[in-house]
């Protein structure tokens, strides 16, 4: 005796994006395509150029020198060394000053700017 088809998810193996098969000829459209029915599971191997450890293992540091020993409201950004040294002077009080203002509002992060945003993504990269 046949069993009756019931609409069901199907899977993309390549995308893991799932569609639903409606009828038994959408069915056997996905299957032919290889989707399956079980969602496949994400990989979460990480490329070399994207790890955390060569992020980990930059030089990070405050932009003021003295902000060490400062209490933490009252420090100012800590980047990696590569994006310090390519700030100037106008550009480090801006991240300071932004950080600060957010310390003191009780805020543990502060956005950064968008120039040192894309700077301190692609010092991992």
């Amino acid at each position: 005796m046949k069993k009756k088809f019931k609409p069901h998810m199907m899977y993309d193996p390549k995308s893991g994006k799932g569609f639903l098969a409606k009828k038994l000829a959408d069915h056997l459209r996905m299957k032919k395509k290889g989707f399956g029915h079980s969602k496949p599971k994400k990989n979460y191997s990480v490329s070399p150029s994207n790890s955390l450890k060569k992020w980990g293992d930059q030089d990070w540091g405050y932009i003021s020198k003295g902000d060490r020993k400062k209490p933490k409201s009252k420090r100012g950004r800590y980047l990696p060394k590569s994006v310090r040294q390519s700030l100037s002077p106008s550009q480090k009080a801006t991240e300071n000053r932004r950080k600060r203002q957010a310390s003191a509002k009780g805020s543990p992060k502060a956005k950064y700017t968008e120039m040192v945003r894309k700077k301190v993504r692609g010092t991992y990269a």
